[in-house]
């Protein structure tokens, strides 16, 4: 259906689209469209700072294991 709506809108004429889509319909889908860009980009940042958090830890974990391996060599020497 929204393609026909859509394919309906393309063939119209500009002065029977101007009256559909108002200034305030422009300004209700560009309100929908920064909502929907904030989200992604919140979801986007959520997203790195797990990634970061998990690098962190993977980082700590190899650093605590190289420290006990290299304190394994000192005691064997």
């Amino acid at each position: 259906m929204n393609n026909n709506y859509w394919n309906l809108l393309n063939h119209l004429p500009s002065n029977q689209v101007k009256s559909i889509v108002t200034p305030l319909v422009l300004r209700l889908d560009k309100r929908s469209c920064d909502n929907l860009l904030k989200e992604i980009l919140k979801e986007k940042k959520e997203d790195d700072e797990k990634k970061y958090l998990m690098q962190k830890e993977r980082a700590a974990e190899r650093n605590k294991l190289a420290f006990r391996h290299n304190e394994r060599i000192n005691l064997a020497n």
